[in-house]
């Protein structure tokens, strides 16, 4: 069984998609299980000088596959936890915090 994977860093706004492979009939099976080599993607910057934006990315949600009809998914909704206070992070975190986005994928 493969099952498509994203690991999320909220340091870099960026996700890794890759696939999951090991087991059979539908049962994962740890001690064979491998991640295969995936893609990185940065999720958007600010318009006026490629700043962060999307600083708390929590969860993923595949919404659709791609367009050409592959496993791999097209439609994504992210999740954003709160901003961290006093500072921790720039303002540019704010706009985006605590909040639900829809991303397609290129």
């Amino acid at each position: 069984a493969t099952q498509t994977v994203v690991i999320t860093s909220q340091e870099n706004s960026q996700m890794w998609l890759g696939s999951l492979a090991g087991g059979a009939n539908g049962e994962f099976d740890p001690a064979t299980a491998e991640f295969t080599a995936g893609k990185i993607y940065d999720f958007p910057r600010t318009t006026d000088g490629c700043a962060v934006q999307y600083c708390n990315i929590e969860g993923i949600h595949f919404l659709s596959n791609s367009m050409g009809g592959a496993e791999e998914p097209g439609t994504l909704v992210a999740v954003s936890d709160k901003m961290k206070s006093k500072g921790r992070q720039p303002s540019t975190c704010h706009e985006k915090d605590q909040s639900v986005h829809l991303f397609s994928l290129p």
